[in-house]
């Protein structure tokens, strides 16, 4: 990457994440793939072409995606895509997450965050893929660029009143865990034997044993637990040990451990936690977390709960979403009868618009046929017009009533 541009992200991204520290930006960059990512150019005082990267590094590419022969433009917008390992419609995929959108203070509103959603979202699209999802900072601004929000929350805090054992995994200097037969304190691990006043929040005692910690057994303990959390949920990330491998080294390197919990020695719960709140968590057993007197007074957010919006997603692939999502027809089925409109036999005919991929611009004969459903463009008249958001809803979430409601854990918070 070429190092002017690469520092100019670099100061975008602290710009629009004021609160990062150097080393997340360092990390951030560090992962990111030179094809997942998509910058917009400002406009300098004597005019010129707007600049759009479809390559990173550059060329720089203008609205047509031609090679710019200006000189490129200071990078005032930009957008990238991480892949994350997810089950999606009962199928293992790589999932394609939307990160770190910002716009450079000054430039804001003035509509460069969707040119480069528009990127992204035509990039993947090429790829095939027939969702992505983002963690918006408003979740009524990305309504408008035809995302709908498919995960939820609560903000909740622990009540304690249980004592249960407490095992934290310091790694130092941000080192993974990625050897056996390491010990405690070749891990960087220290006993805490103080308590520390944290407000309404209490940092308990911390026992650490001295027994040889095993990579395999430590990652077989984690994955357990958060396959038992996620259970509930149809959709869902994938607990991979390169993952939670980096993610132990990042927060390590920040100074915060990972925090394992055991009820009479059988692990239950694992999270990261600092100035009161928890994250990166997950528990097999919600009420004992819930009831853990070492996080007693710890903020957290119960994805079981559906109070508040989280995660939303988005259809990218309208034709892809519509040949893999599970029990399409009968949610379209449902639509159209709660329109008072005929079904339509033997094919249902859907039309869906899409204010920015003009490919999923399309009208969608639906017909069961022997081993599955066979999806493709027609010129019938539609039965039924959706919207991107509300084929994604539909599909994504299903109706609640004829068709069994979806729950969704699209989220970096376990």
């Amino acid at each position: 990457m070429q190092p002017e541009i690469l520092n100019q992200l670099k100061n975008l991204y602290r710009d629009g994440f004021p609160k990062d520290s150097a080393s997340d930006i360092e990390r951030f960059f560090s992962r990111v793939k030179e094809e997942n990512a998509v910058y917009v150019g400002g406009v300098t005082q004597g005019g010129g072409k707007l600049c759009v990267t479809q390559s990173f590094p550059p060329p720089c590419v203008n609205a047509v995606n031609k090679p710019d022969p200006v000189t490129a433009r200071p990078i005032v917008s930009a957008g990238y895509i991480e892949e994350k390992p997810a089950m999606l419609w009962g199928k293992r995929v790589i999932l394609p997450y939307l990160s770190a959108l910002s716009t450079k203070t000054e430039f804001r509103g003035k509509g460069k965050i969707g040119e480069v959603i528009s990127g992204l979202l035509s990039r993947l699209y090429k790829r095939g893929a027939p969702v992505c999802v983002l963690y918006p900072f408003d979740h009524e601004y990305y309504k408008r660029h035809g995302f709908c929000n498919v995960s939820f929350h609560a903000e909740k805090v622990v009540k304690g009143g249980k004592a249960f054992e407490e095992n934290e995994w310091p790694v130092a200097s941000g080192q993974c865990i990625n050897e056996l037969g390491m010990r405690n304190e070749e891990l960087g691990m220290r006993d805490v034997d103080d308590e520390k006043d944290m407000g309404q929040c209490t940092q308990s005692k911390v026992h650490h044993s001295s027994l040889l910690i095993l990579n395999s057994s430590l990652f077989k303990t984690l994955a357990r637990i958060y396959s038992a959390f996620t259970r509930p949920f149809d959709n869902r990330l994938i607990f991979k040990e390169k993952e939670i491998t980096e993610k132990i080294g990042d927060y390590a390197a920040d100074g915060i451990p990972l925090a394992v919990y055991s009820d009479k020695g059988k692990p239950f719960a694992y999270c990261f936690k600092k100035d009161c709140r928890i994250f990166y968590y997950a528990a097999s057993n919600m009420k004992k977390f819930a009831a853990c007197e070492a996080l007693k007074g710890f903020a957290y957010l119960d994805f079981r709960a559906s109070s508040k919006p989280y995660i939303q997603a988005r259809i990218v692939n309208a034709e892809a979403a519509l040949r893999a999502a599970p029990y399409m027809r009968e949610s379209i089925e449902t639509a159209i009868m709660r329109r008072g409109r005929p079904i339509g036999r033997p094919a249902i005919v859907l039309r869906v618009t899409d204010p920015l991929i003009a490919q999923n611009n399309r009208t969608f004969a639906i017909t069961q046929e022997d081993g599955g459903v066979s999806v493709q463009e027609t010129g019938m008249s539609p039965a039924l017009t959706l919207t991107i958001a509300e084929l994604t809803e539909l599909l994504l979430l299903g109706d609640g009533k004829l068709i069994q409601k979806q729950k969704n854990i699209f989220t970096d918070q376990y």
